[in-house]
């Protein structure tokens, strides 16, 4: 008989009236005898009982509540043990509920997410906890402000992809690009980036709901090596041929500034062409890596043909990685009104699906809106090109002066040190 979490200490059950006890172990039968199913092995079916055992848990929770009440009402409790008891079972209520949320509005997602975990284990139980993970809503009780939500990530992001590790010395973080550093010069660097507009993304994945907080939409970098991913300046790309296992590398997209340091002792020129190193088997999503591929090519082409976007157009397979990632239509406007030009068909045939039917919009915005609202919010996103962009390989600017008054000392950056993995 399976485990069912103790939402209601044993101890009260005899002092429970009749009718909330018969409630109460009628829904807990319901409970084991759904639990007790074997997991079906196809990913719908297995989502589809997972939402229905989810069902059955929260309306186990409720009769718990009730219990709990009818225990406050005789007595049995005390204020501050009924008020404990409460907050823990709306706690667990609520986490049940932004999972059920997750499932239904993510569906797209975490298929995907669960058939690449599949296609190095056959638990699809375990592949279903590792594709959740950062899709639910954070716990409830605390304030969504970014800078928690910030340090939530960094530390799914490190245990996703096993990135800190304590030293007798130091606590050091992990560089998908440059290896073990200082735990404080590494960041979880979004894919698909904070400020985009969010009914825009969500429809652009083909799902209602798209949570950037979540660790595969990460890579753990360099503070330096992140900025340089989000204005631009570099790229992740695959590095294999569909079929084989998936190598990312780190290509520079403006090979100008190759000499330019990344920080002391390392330049960009030691990190173009550099392949990105796990230390376990989980991976960024290929989608939000496929975006920001895509993003970063928009943005880039707006100024013109650079040397990368002349390099890039003449490769056949810009993207070598098929897969249903994006919106076909939605990304082929976006391109339009981002660079204003008409995107190649190599660029996205064979990464994009063609929606069978038009997602209801629940915030009552028509598709043509959330295109537009996509194409400004990224055309309102600065690249290193931008003189008001800090350069990503200095703390100084793109000319590597500062024109700052007083302080021309250095911080404590000059004194970091990699240890760069081979």
């Amino acid at each position: 008989m399976p485990e069912i979490k103790e939402y209601l200490p044993s101890k009260y059950e005899p002092l429970l009236p009749d009718a909330n006890w018969a409630k109460l172990a009628k829904s807990k039968r319901n409970l084991h005898r759904a639990l007790s199913v074997p997991h079906p092995s196809d990913i719908e079916d297995f989502l589809i009982s997972k939402t229905d055992n989810l069902v059955i848990e929260s309306g186990y929770i409720e009769h718990c509540k009730s219990a709990i009440q009818a225990l406050y009402r005789f007595r049995h409790l005390s204020n501050l043990e009924y008020k404990s008891h409460i907050r823990e079972l709306s706690i667990q209520s609520a986490l049940i509920v932004s999972e059920l949320r997750a499932i239904g509005r993510q569906r797209r997602v975490i298929t995907q997410d669960m058939q690449e975990v599949l296609l190095r284990n056959d638990d699809i139980n375990a592949a279903y906890m590792n594709a959740i993970i950062g899709k639910a809503a954070i716990a409830p009780g605390k304030e969504l402000d970014r800078k928690y939500m910030s340090k939530q990530l960094r530390k799914l992001a490190d245990d996703f992809y096993a990135g800190k590790r304590v030293t007798a010395l130091e606590t050091q973080g992990y560089c998908h690009a440059l290896g073990w550093t200082m735990y404080d010069e590494v960041t979880a660097t979004h894919l698909v980036p904070e400020g985009l507009d969010a009914n825009a993304i969500a429809y652009l994945f083909g799902t209602t709901n798209i949570n950037i907080d979540e660790p595969r939409n990460t890579l753990l970098l360099h503070k330096n090596v992140g900025k340089a991913l989000n204005t631009g300046f570099i790229v992740i790309v695959p590095d294999s041929a569909p079929g084989e296992e998936v190598k990312w590398k780190l290509i520079v997209t403006d090979t100008d500034f190759l000499d330019e340091t990344v920080s002391p002792g390392v330049t960009w020129n030691a990190l173009h062409g550099r392949e990105l190193k796990f230390l376990n088997d989980n991976r960024p999503a290929k989608r939000y890596l496929y975006f920001r591929f895509m993003m970063t090519y928009l943005m880039i082409k707006r100024h013109g043909q650079l040397n990368w976007i002349r390099e890039i157009e003449t490769v056949r397979r810009p993207w070598s990685i098929p897969g249903e990632y994006l919106d076909r239509s939605m990304l082929l406007s976006l391109a339009r009104n981002v660079s204003g030009s008409i995107l190649p068909k190599r660029f996205y045939y064979g990464m994009t699906f063609k929606a069978s039917f038009r997602l209801l919009s629940p915030w009552g915005e028509i598709h043509e809106d959330l295109e537009i609202c996509l194409a400004d919010s990224i055309l309102m996103t600065p690249d290193y090109r931008d003189p008001e962009t800090v350069y990503c390989g200095s703390d100084n600017g793109i000319d590597g002066h500062d024109d700052r008054d007083g302080d021309t000392g250095s911080d404590k950056d000059s004194d970091e040190s990699f240890t760069l993995i081979s």
